[in-house]
C-alpha cells in the first residue's frame, strides 16, 4: 500500500517511503503532491495490463504497473521498491522483524553523543562489472544522495555534515545527534555514481542480481550477479510482468502464468488462502496503521472530549473484519506505535485502552454538544474506506451522532485536509500510515507542523528530540514512552488498527518475506519442484 507520508497515505509516492526523524531542523521541507497520491492509489488497486509468460525456471513476478527507471536514489514508482534490495546493497539492511543486519558494512559504532558514526566495510567486494565496491564508492553514493533534491532518501541523511574514509571504514559526522542513523543508511543503496547519466543502460549493481534486459514501463529481466559478496541468488532469473485488474492477476497466479503476485487485494486474499497450490505472504508484524483524522485546531476536533469520544465510538475489530477481511490487529492504545510493537509501553506505563464503548462515547459527545459530523472519504477507489464509513455511521448513531458520508475524487479529497495546517472543521477523514516500526519513524509523523490532524504539541516535540539522541535501546524506549503517553491521553488521531499488505505466490516459491511496512523481499527467493 502507501508508505509513510511524512508518514501518511496522502503524502506517499511509493509504498515504503518514509519521512525520517534524522535532522529535526530540515525534515519539514519535502512534501508530495496530489498527483503522487493518485498514482499510489491507482497502483494499490491495479492498472490494466496483460500478463506475459517468462522463460522456464525463472521466477515470474507479477505487479500492477511497469517499472519506469532503475536508479534507487531517485525512486519514482512503488514498483521500483523491490529492486532496491534485489539489485543494490546498503551499509546495513533491515530484516523481517524490522531490525538491522550487516550488509556491505560488517559492523558499526557511534560516539557517546551519537554525532559520529563509523562503519567497517567488507573487503574485496565488487560491483557486478568487477569494479571495486569500496569506501570510495560508498562515499560517492552518499554524496550523490545529498546533492540530489529529488531523492526520496535525502531527507534521511540531511544531518550529515561531512564524510571521512579510510581503506576499510567510512565515518559520518552529523550536525545533530541521531541514535538511529544506522537505520537511516539502510535506505541509501550503493550505486556506481559515474553511471547515473545513463543509468537504465545495464547499470553495475551491488546486490545479488543484475540487469539482463530492461525496457522502461514494459519489461525487466534480472539474472544473478556473479560478483556479489553475499549469499548467491537462488533463482536463475526474475522476469517482471505487468498484470490486468485484480481478477485477471489472481487468475494468472492460479493458472501458473506467474509465480508471485505483488499486492493482493484484501477481498482476493480469502480465495487465495483456501487454494492449497498458493500461499499468502505477509509480515509477521505490521507498521501500517489505519487512522481517522479530525482537525485538532478547529471545532469540534479541538475539543479533547470529541476526539476521545471518537476513539471509544469506533468498533475496531468489526471494522478490521469487515473492511479489511481480518488482515491486521487492532490498536487499542490509539498510538502510531502498534500495540504489538516491542516499543509500545502499554497499560504497564499507564496508557488507556480505547475499547469499543458506545455509552462512554455518547456521554462524551453529549458533554461536548456534538450531534453531527461529516465523513470525508475518497470515491472510486479504496473500497475499504467506504465500508468503514458505513460501519462508523452506524456506530456513531449508537453514540447519538449523525454521520453524513461525503466521498470525493482523490484530488478534492486530498485538498480537503492536506497539507498540514489546512482547516477542515467537522470532518472525519480516513487515512493510512505505512512506516518503519521504530518510533523514530512513526512518532516523528506526530510532531508539530507535520501531521494532517494539525496536532501541535511542543511538549511532544521536545520529548521526541530528546529520545532520538538516546543510544541505549532500553533507555530510548523509556524516552519514547513519555511521548506515547501524550498521544494516548490527547487522542490527536484515532488509530484503529494495523493492517497487513498481502502478497501471494505459488506454493513452490520459497524464501520470500515481507517487512512490517508491507514491502516484499525476494533476495533469498527460490523455486521448488
Amino acid at each position: 500500500m502507501a508508505h509513510s507520508l511524512r508518514g501518511s497515505f496522502i503524502e506517499e509516492t511509493t509504498y515504503t517511503r518514509k519521512k525520517q526523524p534524522m535532522d529535526v531542523s530540515s525534515l519539514r521541507s519535502k512534501k508530495a503532491t496530489a498527483a503522487g497520491v493518485a498514482f499510489v492509489l491507482a497502483l494499490t488497486l491495479g492498472i490494466n495490463f496483460a500478463p506475459s509468460q517468462a522463460a522456464s525456471r525463472n521466477l515470474v513476478y507479477g505487479s500492477a504497473a511497469g517499472i519506469p527507471q532503475l536508479n534507487p536514489i531517485i525512486l519514482t514508482s512503488a514498483t521500483e521498491m523491490p529492486l532496491t534490495t534485489l539489485l543494490w546493497a546498503g551499509l546495513t539492511s533491515r530484516n523481517e522483524s524490522g531490525g538491522l543486519d550487516p550488509d556491505l558494512a560488517t559492523r558499526w559504532n557511534a560516539n557517546a553523543s551519537a554525532t559520529q558514526w563509523t562503519f567497517t566495510l567488507r573487503q574485496g567486494a565488487k560491483f557486478s562489472d568487477g569494479s571495486p565496491l569500496n569506501t570510495k564508492a560508498v562515499k560517492a553514493a552518499f554524496e550523490y544522495t545529498l546533492k540530489t533534491p529529488v531523492s526520496q532518501w535525502k531527507i534521511e541523511i540531511d544531518m550529515v555534515d561531512s564524510i571521512r574514509t579510510t581503506a576499510n571504514t567510512i565515518t559520518f559526522i552529523l550536525k545533530t545527534p541521531n541514535a538511529v542513523f544506522s537505520e537511516a543508511v539502510a535506505d541509501i543503496r550503493i550505486i556506481k555514481v559515474s553511471e547515473v547519466d545513463n543509468f537504465n543502460k545495464n547499470p553495475s549493481t551491488s546486490g545479488p542480481y543484475k540487469v539482463a534486459k530492461f525496457t522502461p514501463n514494459v519489461s525487466l529481466n534480472l539474472v544473478p550477479n556473479p560478483n556479489y559478496y553475499g549469499a548467491k541468488a537462488g533463482l536463475t532469473g526474475i522476469d517482471f510482468t505487468k498484470l490486468g485488474d485484480s481478477t485477471a492477476a489472481v487468475n494468472a497466479l492460479r493458472a501458473g502464468s506467474i509465480d508471485y503476485l505483488d499486492h493482493l487485494t484484501f477481498a482476493d486474499a480469502a480465495s487465495v488462502k483456501s487454494n492449497s497450490a498458493l500461499q499468502l505472504l505477509r509480515a509477521k508484524t505490521s507498521s501500517q496503521t489505519v487512522v481517522l483524522h479530525m482537525d485538532n485546531q478547529n471545532a469540534p476536533g479541538n475539543n479533547i472530549k470529541v476526539r476521545q469520544a471518537m476513539a471509544y465510538a469506533v468498533n475496531r475489530q468489526s471494522l478490521l473484519d469487515n473492511a479489511y477481511f481480518g488482515q491486521g490487529t487492532v490498536s487499542a492504545y490509539n498510538t502510531v506505535v502498534a500495540d504489538a510493537s516491542p516499543w509500545q509501553c502499554s497499560a504497564k506505563a499507564g496508557l488507556t485502552k480505547y475499547t469499543y464503548d458506545p455509552a462512554k462515547a455518547k456521554k462524551l459527545f453529549a458533554e461536548a454538544g456534538i450531534t453531527k459530523l461529516t465523513w470525508w472519504g475518497v470515491s472510486g477507489i479504496l473500497p475499504e474506506f467506504t465500508t468503514m464509513a458505513e460501519i462508523i455511521q452506524a456506530d456513531l448513531k449508537k453514540a447519538g451522532v449523525e454521520l453524513t458520508i461525503k466521498n470525493s475524487e482523490v484530488g478534492a479529497w486530498v485538498a480537503g485536509f492536506y497539507p498540514p495546517g489546512t482547516k477542515y472543521p467537522g470532518l472525519v477523514v480516513p487515512n493510512i500510515f505505512s512506516l518503519q516500526p521504530d518510533p523514530a519513524y512513526s512518532m516523528y509523523y506526530m510532531k508539530s507542523g507535520g501531521n494532517e490532524s494539525n496536532w501541535n504539541n511542543t511538549q511532544y516535540d521536545t520529548l521526541f528530540d530528546k529520545a532520538i539522541t538516546v543510544l541505549k535501546p532500553a533507555a530510548r524506549k523509556a524516552a519514547w514512552c513519555e511521548g506515547l503517553k501524550l498521544e494516548n491521553s490527547q487522542t490527536p488521531i484515532v488509530a484503529m488498527f494495523n493492517i497487513f499488505t498481502v502478497h501471494a505466490a505459488s506454493s513452490s516459491v520459497k524464501g520470500i518475506w515481507v517487512a512490517p511496512n508491507g514491502m516484499a523481499h525476494l533476495e533469498g527467493a527460490s523455486l521448488g519442484s
